[in-house]
């Protein structure tokens, strides 16, 4: 409250004029006062200061005003020094504060052909230290996948959490995230799980963006993108619905490779997975002929996860797939790991009451007649590369085993195999893998006679 003397506040201190005339006069006098500038990383300075600031050369980017004669064509004698610097991360090349609505990636040009010979993780790192100010989101992309396994430059992606020059990378990534449009979003996101960067809060920051770029991505894009906000269990109902409802609408325009990705990504959403894998079967079961081992094995695994909903055409089209020619995809195609996968999902097929009442309609061979003549091929395939597999892995082969209305040929000696090797490993077992041992050696000991020690 003001005195009675009018000398201002409490304090003593005398309140000073406001108003459009008084900064105007502040700023005469060389005093500091509001900053009427766009740029945020610019301090306020009054315009006299400023000035005084540029004829000295202080001002980063500004050169130094010169008082040599001017040439023909108002070029002064001494041009010739060095370009300006770079400005600060606000400004333009030129040091001069960006305009309003300004595209910020105008002043970048493109490095992505010189981050394709960095060599090594440290010339990555210098390499963003030196050009940190004038990366695009494209060349962040292009930088992280540098560092991602398979590039030639990281083999491993652990020691990479514990680096302070990635961390300090992902933090210029969530300062320019504003920046990263429709193509470089799922680009992002898709290197980020690829090295295993499970950040819940950058992806929730990122989801708006992503809603707001969603329908001008590519259609390739989109698997991609879902598989990266389902490993986190992140991602709104509304997200989940329009990635879904965009994918249904083109289910047969995608590749064999993009929609193996897209119903494995699918079948561990949190919104909509049966209704989505019910709705994709029909493309599924024509391109079952047409799939590579490694997306057959993650077509069959993803409609594992929902085996009440898994149709009749698609068990049916995969049987016939894996008994073809003798057995040659299981034999030499997939991995023993893959073989697992593939008998996992057969037998939790075959229980089912909807599978079996459609396979003893039609003419075509029930679920468990699949079940039989896939497990008598790959029999052998599992003996021979048992080393390959993991303690769970192998659990689940002895349940499989366990589970399979007769005993195929060999399946004696798979199992004593199988059980001696578990034996060795048992301490490095989950609990479902456990639990599958336990109940494969109570089945196999009260339907055939033979104890598991």
């Amino acid at each position: 409250p003001r005195s009675s003397s009018g000398r201002g506040s409490a304090k003593g201190r005398a309140r000073p004029a406001r108003g459009r005339g008084a900064r105007r006069r502040r700023a005469l006098r060389g005093e500091r006062g509001r900053s009427t500038c766009r740029n945020a990383f610019q301090p306020a300075r009054p315009m006299r200061v400023l000035n005084a600031a540029a004829s000295r050369g202080c001002l980063r980017g500004h050169p130094a005003r010169s008082s040599a004669p001017r040439r023909a064509g108002g070029a002064r004698a001494d041009d010739g020094a060095a370009p300006p610097a770079a400005g600060l991360p606000g400004q333009s090349r030129l040091g001069r504060p960006r305009r309003h609505g300004q595209r910020p990636g105008a002043c970048w040009g493109d490095l992505s052909s010189e981050i394709r010979r960095l060599r090594t993780p440290s010339d990555c790192y210098d390499f963003f230290s030196a050009h940190r100010d004038h990366l695009s989101p494209p060349d962040l992309c292009s930088l992280l996948e540098r560092l991602s396994p398979g590039h030639g430059v990281a083999s491993d992606v652990s020691g990479l959490a514990g680096s302070k020059d990635f961390v300090q990378l992902i933090n210029d990534v969530v300062w320019k995230l504003e920046r990263f449009g429709a193509e470089d979003l799922p680009r992002l996101l898709a290197v980020l799980h690829k090295i295993n960067w499970h950040d819940k809060h950058l992806l929730k920051i990122t989801e708006p963006l992503v809603l707001r770029h969603l329908p001008k991505m590519h259609l390739r894009d989109l698997p991609r993108l879902a598989a990266a906000f389902v490993e986190l269990r992140c991602g709104s109902r509304m997200l989940y619905d329009q990635i879904l409802s965009q994918c249904s609408e083109a289910l047969s325009e995608f590749g064999d490779e993009e929609l193996a990705d897209l119903v494995d990504a699918v079948s561990r959403s949190p919104h909509r997975p049966r209704a989505f894998l019910e709705e994709a079967a029909p493309v599924v079961a024509e391109r079952i002929g047409l799939l590579g081992p490694g997306q057959l094995a993650r077509v069959a695994e993803a409609y594992a996860r929902w085996p009440r909903d898994a149709p009749a055409e698609l068990v049916r089209r995969l049987g016939e797939r894996l008994c073809r020619d003798e057995g040659e995809l299981l034999a030499r195609a997939l991995s023993p790991p893959q073989v697992v996968a593939v008998l996992r999902a057969l037998v939790l097929w075959r229980g089912r009451a909807r599978l079996a009442r459609d396979g003893h309609r039609g003419a075509s061979p029930s679920p468990r007649g699949t079940l039989a003549a896939v497990l008598r091929l790959a029999v052998p395939r599992l003996l021979a590369g048992r080393a390959q597999l993991q303690p769970d892995e192998a659990a689940l082969a002895v349940w499989a085993l366990a589970k399979a209305p007769e005993a195929p040929p060999a399946g004696g000696e798979l199992l004593g195999a199988l059980c001696g090797d578990l034996a060795r490993t048992v301490r490095r077992l989950s609990e479902q893998g456990l639990a599958a041992c336990l109940l494969a050696a109570a089945r196999v000991s009260s339907t055939r006679g033979l104890g598991i020690a």
